[in-house]
């Protein structure tokens, strides 16, 4: 019964966080296709103010439930779009890794073997991400592994 009251804390503050974060970097998306049909920077809106990112500051793309946190060196903003959306927009430079993760592999430090078959990506901001089989297949093909 414990256990239950904790995981409901848990989840609660949770939610309140993807609220906080939600309200202050909520945006709509400025879709500038370049040449080859993908997108080049995102419009992201942080309380008044709206800033282009540039599609190659961003380390990593989390999908968070209805949404996508987008990870930069200055911080993380909250987007409504989908996993999909971005997975089928952005460069060849951008890796699906794990349902939750989009990696930028010009940010990868370093590939770690967890397990038999289970690895981490190191990447130059210091975060670590779990790669699923498949997507780990993905990188090795788009890295020439």
């Amino acid at each position: 019964m414990i256990g239950y009251f904790l995981l409901r804390r848990r989840v609660a503050e949770l939610e309140r966080q993807l609220a906080e974060l939600t309200t202050e970097t909520s945006a709509k998306e400025v879709s500038t296709p370049s040449k080859d049909g993908t997108i080049d920077r995102i419009s992201v809106k942080k309380g008044a103010e709206i800033a282009i990112l540039p599609v190659k500051e961003l380390l990593y793309i989390e999908a968070c439930g209805d949404y996508v946190v987008l990870h930069t060196a200055a911080g993380r903003h909250v987007k409504e779009q989908t996993m999909k959306f971005y997975e089928t927009s952005l460069p060849e430079t951008f890796v699906r890794v794990h349902r939750s993760y989009i990696v930028n592999t010009d940010t990868i430090v370093r590939i770690e073997q967890a397990g038999k078959e289970n690895y981490t990506l190191k990447l130059r901001d210091g975060s670590t991400l779990r790669i699923s089989p498949a997507g780990y297949k993905l990188l090795r093909e788009r890295l020439s592994l």
